[in-house]
């Protein structure tokens, strides 16, 4: 019995998510988080993620996953869905991946954004931004948070590293800022003694 309301909550979210993006029908449903459960959220979000490959559903998609962004996002990762699968494209939706790294990140979605920077082989100067809000949404959770997201320091670890790297030796006065930037937040990392510290900032002064 359980099992078969888990499956209705699943579908009826979908449906919800369904009827909104194409039919702009169900808005004060999808708008009414409040009175929601995990399940019903997360059944919504995993929806919307599907959608952002079509051109024509994208921005009402994004509207969604904005719109639910400080749900739990490790409950099933359905966040973490959206660099698979050619969901996401690091130019175009620059400023959604802003807003959305400003939520409660979670460790899933975090160690899909690093890999899939990774694997993308861009400049990662080109989403500072987006790593620093990010990073500093990380570091600001409680430390009972921290350790249910286990893991997560060490990848905000890798972007600071990547990013003081292509920014640490530049003549320009933005990219110094930047670097700046790392240090301050290494420094915060150093204090709450999260990740490979000690480590990388030996490897932060041989630079």
């Amino acid at each position: 019995m359980e099992s078969a309301d888990k499956e209705l909550i699943v579908l009826g979210g979908h449906a919800v998510c369904d009827f909104y993006i194409r039919y702009h029908e169900f808005e004060d449903i999808i708008s009414d988080i409040g009175t929601k459960s995990k399940e019903q959220m997360g059944a919504i979000l995993h929806r919307a993620v599907m959608y952002l490959k079509i051109d024509k559903y994208r921005e009402l998609a994004q509207e969604i996953i904005l719109k639910y962004k400080k749900f739990d996002i490790d409950e099933g990762g359905p966040l973490s869905l959206i660099f698979k699968n050619e969901n996401i494209d690091t130019k175009r939706d620059k400023e959604f991946l802003r807003e959305l790294m400003k939520s409660n990140a979670g460790r899933r979605t975090t160690y899909a954004f690093t890999h899939f920077l990774e694997e993308s082989a861009v400049s990662v100067v080109d989403y500072a931004d987006i790593i620093i809000a990010l990073c500093e949404n990380v570091l600001q959770m409680e430390k009972d948070k921290l350790r249910v997201q286990w893991g997560i320091e060490n990848e905000i670890s890798k972007l600071i590293m990547a990013l003081y790297d292509e920014t640490a030796n530049s003549e320009k006065k933005t990219e110094k800022q930047i670097a700046e930037k790392c240090l301050d937040l290494w420094d915060i990392m150093f204090e709450k003694q999260l990740g490979a510290v000690r480590e990388i900032s030996y490897k932060l002064m041989d630079r």
